[in-house]
């Protein structure tokens, strides 16, 4: 673990990970790029769309004409196709137009409302056909001789399973209260299609087939706005919001249930989690005043006849939400900085996919959806933001938050591009790859060799500086080892050159010249190796083989030694520098030199698992008597030995282990002391 973790490679990739991940959360996939920004006439919307399938948008101007009514001009590279001027006028707040192919033919037809006066008038135009049709939907009741109403189209879907599709549209009275109906126009028989009258504002939520009859439901979204006030009888109130579904004929699918009180807000949804599909609903405070609980939300998980079979209750931080359906799979809450989705026990969880979208911090009190695409403004930043289906990638676009109408158009070199009207001011960007997100890669590898590099620099310098601080140890060593043994026993050096000279007065040349010989090699040796602490067995060997023949020419024949090495071990196998000749002097000194009669040592060494194993063992008087006679010493040669064996250790990292053991006769007499010395043995001589 440690060679791990101290890895040069693994420890820069473990310093550049947070910047990493720093960095990969805040450099954007995609960017905005501004292509023109310009001012339209006041009262005009612009929408473009592909209405020939051709691969190319026409431009589709909503205005008014010199008369004051409802127009439509159609253009395709800067030139007028056609204009066409309606009866009526577009109604406030509504949605003015809309485009689709009912029929699958390739062509869309375009679809707006107008009002004359409290009547309201669905258009249908095929351009290229030259069909223009209207069919009356609904009068708008009036307040104070006036009235006000807002409209929108939903979808095309197919209701009734004709293999056309049918347009889904809502009206709301205000203050007016009346119509507040789903509408749809089966275009294929010019035929409508109306939703039971009720009192509370509805609007489409979403289109679902959710007991599985192959035919659609339309599930609606309530609020309880008390503009009635008790004076209309109408079914239904606005005093409260209601749980509603409508069936493909845009009839009650069960009776509408009660979702909140006054001030509330009911949506039903159907969505596919984890368990399968769940029919749900959520009704929450949309004022701040008149409200109790104002910042919780209610859900309520519902059987397909609307009856409650689990409900619970969740916190949240603003009454100003935005809940969305982004597909059957995704119910999300769009809350502050936060986005959260709930589980099929209706808790909320938060939607961590999102994260991109969360440092923004939107209200999404603009959602507009372009095919695969959303663009929607945020509140806390007052800022529009371009996005993909699923909210993954958030690029902020040049545009405020208040948004009339959002095109998609033809693409520029591959990249998306997008039209977008704030008020009078018409914005063409396009989305494309971040260059600097695309080269990162390069980025990333750059900085990981640059810290790679700096961190190997710092190892090889703290390397050089353990190194030459184990140098300076070692030869610290190297010197107190030389001053602890590089020098011969001064008396054994006297005695030595006595004998001799003994041998050279009594004219014995030949054994003269045998002792000076060992003893010139013995003083070769010292002087050769004195600047190391390890050498060769067999070097050891021959040194104590030098130094015995030259003791018994001391002791005159009265001492005797036998040398025995084993022949699995190697020769050259090394060990400390006399090892164990400073053992065969102790025992000469200590055990055999008061002893009578003739003193014998023996030496053994053998391999003994992974050590070599060395005995010195002697004839002589033993410690205890030894110690009596005071020949043992001050006990100082057995702490140096102790130290020269932790040298060795630190030095070589093998461990050298002593005992001294007693010996003695069959009758209990002391009979000598041998030494055993185990030293571990390095891998290559394994």
């Amino acid at each position: 673990m440690i060679d791990i973790f101290s890895n040069p490679f693994f420890l820069a990739a473990i310093f550049i990970l947070p910047g990493l991940i720093y960095v990969e959360t805040r450099i954007p996939i995609f960017i905005s790029e501004t292509i023109s920004n310009s001012i339209i006439s006041q009262g005009e919307i612009y929408h473009y769309d592909d209405l020939d399938s051709d691969g190319h948008v026409e431009l589709i101007r909503t205005k008014r004409n010199a008369n004051g009514q409802a127009a439509l001009v159609i253009e395709k590279n800067s030139k007028i196709l056609r204009q066409i001027n309606l009866l009526g006028e577009y109604a406030e707040n509504s949605t003015r137009i809309t485009f689709g192919d009912y029929n699958s033919d390739g062509i869309k037809e375009i679809f707006t409302l107008t009002h004359i006066n409290a009547k309201i008038w669905l258009h249908y135009i095929n351009i290229f056909d030259s069909i223009n049709s209207e069919i009356f939907i609904d009068s708008v009741w009036l307040k104070n001789g006036e009235y006000d109403f807002s409209a929108s189209f939903y979808d095309f879907i197919d209701m009734n399973g004709d293999g056309s599709k049918e347009l889904l549209l809502h009206i709301n009275g205000g203050f007016s209260v009346y119509p507040r109906k789903i509408y749809y126009y089966d275009i294929k028989k010019d035929s409508l299609v109306k939703s039971s009258t009720v009192g509370s504002k509805i609007s489409i939520n979403q289109i679902a087939d959710i007991d599985n009859d192959s035919h659609p439901e339309v599930l609606i979204n309530s609020r309880a706005v008390d503009n009635m006030m008790g004076k209309y009888n109408l079914p239904f109130p606005d005093d409260h919001s209601w749980i509603v579904a409508l069936d493909d004929k845009l009839q009650f699918k069960f009776p509408p249930v009660e979702g909140g009180g006054v001030y509330t807000h009911t949506e039903l949804y159907y969505v596919s989690l984890e368990k399968g599909k769940m029919l749900f609903s959520s009704h929450y405070s949309n004022s701040r005043e008149k409200v109790i609980k104002p910042r919780n939300i209610l859900l309520k998980k519902l059987s397909r006849q609307g009856h409650t079979e689990l409900e619970n209750e969740i916190s949240i931080k603003d009454l100003d939400i935005k809940m969305n359906l982004l597909n059957e799979n995704q119910f999300l809450i769009f809350e502050q900085d936060q986005i959260y989705t709930i589980d099929t026990l209706l808790q909320k969880h938060k939607f961590i996919k999102n994260k991109n979208l969360n440092k923004l911090t939107p209200h999404f009190s603009h959602l507009y959806k372009s095919g695969a695409y959303y663009v929607f403004s945020s509140k806390a930043t007052n800022q529009c933001y371009f996005g993909d289906h699923g909210f993954n990638h958030i690029v902020p676009i040049n545009a405020n938050k208040s948004i009339s109408s959002i095109s998609q158009c033809d693409s520029i070199n591959g990249n998306p591009h997008f039209a977008v009207q704030t008020g009078n001011e018409l914005t063409h960007f396009i989305v494309k790859k971040n260059p600097n997100y695309v080269f990162r890669i390069g980025y990333y590898a750059g900085a990981y060799l640059l810290l790679l590099l700096f961190i190997m620099l710092i190892q090889w310098i703290q390397r050089k500086q353990t190194e030459k601080k184990h140098q300076l140890e070692k030869e610290m060593g190297r010197l107190q080892f030389a001053s602890l043994k590089n020098q011969l026993d001064p008396h054994f050096t006297m005695n030595v050159l006595n004998s001799i000279s003994t041998y050279v007065l009594k004219n014995s040349p030949d054994a003269a010249y045998n002792y000076i010989v060992r003893f010139s090699r013995m003083i070769h040796s010292t002087l050769k190796q004195s600047d190391v602490f390890v050498r060769s067995l067999q070097e050891e060997v021959n040194f104590v083989t030098d130094y015995l023949e030259l003791q018994k020419l001391r002791f005159k024949g009265m001492l005797e030694y036998e040398i025995k090495i084993s022949r699995e071990l190697d020769p050259e196998i090394e060990i400390p520098k006399l090892l164990i000749q400073s053992h065969v002097e102790n025992a000469i000194k200590h055990g055999l030199q008061s002893r009578e009669g003739k003193g014998k040592i023996r030496i053994e060494v053998e391999k003994y698992h992974k050590q070599i194993r060395i005995s010195i063992s002697d004839n002589g008087i033993g410690r205890k008597a030894a110690g009596q006679m005071g020949t043992t010493g001050t006990g100082k040669g057995l702490a140096t030995m102790q130290k020269y064996y932790d040298i060795f250790h630190t030095f070589t990292g093998r461990k050298i282990r002593q005992e001294i053991e007693d010996l003695f006769d069959k009758a209990g007499n002391p009979s000598g002391t041998m030494v055993v010395i185990r030293v571990e043995v390095s891998e290559k001589h394994l």
